[in-house]
């Protein structure tokens, strides 16, 4: 009866094992990245990131103020909400662009010429702001 306890107890411990490091395998999902920008000194992981010389898409939405507002060769400072406790947040600047192109009614592509950029910032002049869109579609 003990050496078949004993026995039993091998097994489980043994088939436990194989489970667990039939897990710990390689993993099929995707590596991301890790490194830190270099004017803010965030870290980030996986995120589409443009840099000084890249062109992104803004998104306006077509507003004629937005329209008026951002003229061609002209540069836009661009910036990043960053939250903090309770969903406040504020506004940094994280790098420039240059206005380049206009891309149909809703759209403008752009030349990162300082710091880089995420989705999701915004290109901000007066009371109008773009959406930054990465990447741009090549010239």
């Amino acid at each position: 009866m003990f050496r078949q306890l004993k026995a039993f107890t091998v097994m489980a411990l043994l088939s436990t094992a194989a489970v667990i490091s039939g897990c710990a395998g390689p993993s099929t999902r995707p590596q991301t990245q890790s490194e830190t920008l270099p004017y803010t000194g965030e870290a980030i992981q996986g995120k589409v990131v443009s840099r000084v010389g890249e062109t992104v898409r803004l998104f306006h939405g077509g507003t004629k103020q937005a329209k008026e507002v951002f003229c061609l060769n002209e540069t836009v400072p661009v910036y990043r909400r960053t939250y903090e406790r309770y969903g406040e947040g504020e506004y940094k600047e994280v790098g420039k662009v240059k206005i380049t192109q206009y891309k149909g009614e809703y759209d403008v592509d752009a030349d990162v010429i300082e710091g880089d950029l995420q989705d999701g910032d915004l290109a901000m002049k007066n009371s109008a702001a773009c959406l930054v869109r990465l990447p741009a579609a090549k010239k």
